[in-house]
């Protein structure tokens, strides 16, 4: 995630409204920036989501997984 993030934040009420549980890393660290890039070297946006070793992107890509997988 980042500071001042509309999609970060609806990312993490979608979450915290299925009873989920996460751990927030912020690009506002340096060093977490980095493990981001190292991780998603392509990524141009946040919040970037994994479910366990799964990367699922962004927002939208959380909402794809929540209807497509899950059937939510």
């Amino acid at each position: 995630t980042r500071d001042m993030c509309v999609y970060c934040d609806m990312a993490k009420k979608e979450i915290m409204e299925r009873g989920w549980k996460y751990t927030e890393h912020n690009i506002s660290d340096p060093d977490i920036k980095k493990e981001l890039f190292e991780k998603a070297p392509d990524v141009k946006t946040v919040p970037q989501i994994w479910v366990g070793k799964n990367h699922i992107g962004g927002y939208d890509g959380l909402m794809k997984y929540f209807e497509e997988t899950l059937g939510w």
